[in-house]
């Protein structure tokens, strides 16, 4: 009777993995109740509880954990319960996986793909479980869990961190990108506002020479480029093309960004290395409007020998 109980179809899966992964409540409870084996792997190395978390069926993961189901059982390519459900995106089913035993390096992949999904409540959970420190390091980029947060916008996420890591602040990757720089660029205003408040380098430049005025202006954003224009940065770096903050503002025809940079002191006679300023630069892409709005503001004299 058992023998029968635990038979398998060609994938290895018994009747228990198709309850669990339809959600089909009576016939799981049916199957525990008669002994089939719960931890049993098919194929691929899946039990139920990891196909039931993969389908979102809260459920039937409740359930299988109650039976005694092993949350720490991977299948064949390491995936466990808990990241199955994030991968599934099933996120909330994730958050109550997370409060049950996993190894250090599972709980750690989970808090990598968290973060990925922006998922910040479970990205605390995870981290409130004291992964060891030899799996925090920067990974092969240079990137750290708190460059990663950064780069997410995840700010709750960021000051944890930084508060345990304090000296991964100013640790950029290989690309030059501080956390501070990604978060920037990456136009999360409220993280940048946090890193700046805890003391992360302004003068900081990228790989490509990009300084975070450059930066303001690449994400696009008023409100992050006046948070930075705050502490009064060099306005006038050039990147590896010459261009400056203002020039790539022309360029864009962003008439915020070019009003906001004129009014910190932008120098609009710079000419990157094509030998084009920032007015040169607006008329040939086109936006009129911002090329007389930066010829407007140059001084008489100049505007008479150009």
């Amino acid at each position: 009777m058992r023998r029968s109980l635990n038979s398998t179809d060609r994938e290895g899966n018994t009747a228990l993995h198709r309850a669990a992964g339809k959600g089909q409540m009576k016939s799981l409870r049916i199957l525990l109740d008669r002994g089939i084996d719960i931890d049993h792997r098919n194929r691929k190395g899946q039990t139920a509880l990891f196909i039931a978390a993969l389908n979102g069926q809260k459920a039937a993961v409740r359930t299988l954990l109650k039976r005694g189901a092993d949350s720490r059982m991977a299948d064949n390519k390491g995936i466990t319960p808990l990241l199955a459900a994030l991968r599934g995106n099933h996120h909330e089913l994730a958050l109550e996986l997370a409060d049950h035993p996993a190894s250090d390096r599972n709980r750690y992949q989970a808090l990598i793909l968290a973060i990925q999904k922006r998922q910040q409540k479970l990205a605390l959970k995870l981290l409130d479980t004291k992964i060891p420190l030899r799996l925090m390091r920067p990974d092969k980029r240079g990137r750290s869990l708190l460059w990663l947060a950064a780069d997410q916008g995840m700010p709750a996420l960021v000051k944890r961190l930084a508060a345990q890591n304090p000296d991964l602040v100013d640790r950029p990757d290989r690309s030059g990108y501080t956390p501070l720089a990604r978060a920037v660029k990456r136009g999360f205003v409220t993280t940048a506002s946090l890193l700046i408040d805890l003391g992360a380098r302004l003068d900081t430049v990228t790989a490509e020479g990009n300084s975070l005025p450059i930066l303001a202006v690449l994400s696009g954003k008023p409100d992050m480029l006046q948070r930075v224009l705050a502490h009064e940065p060099a306005l006038n770096i050039r990147n590896n093309h010459g261009d400056t903050a203002i020039m790539l503002a022309a360029s864009a025809g962003n008439e915020r960004l070019v009003s906001l940079l004129i009014e910190a002191g932008a120098d609009l006679q710079m000419r990157n290395s094509a030998n084009q300023n920032a007015e040169q630069l607006a008329r040939k892409n086109g936006h009129r409007k911002v090329a007389e709005m930066i010829r407007a503001r140059k001084p008489a004299l100049l505007r008479l020998f150009e």
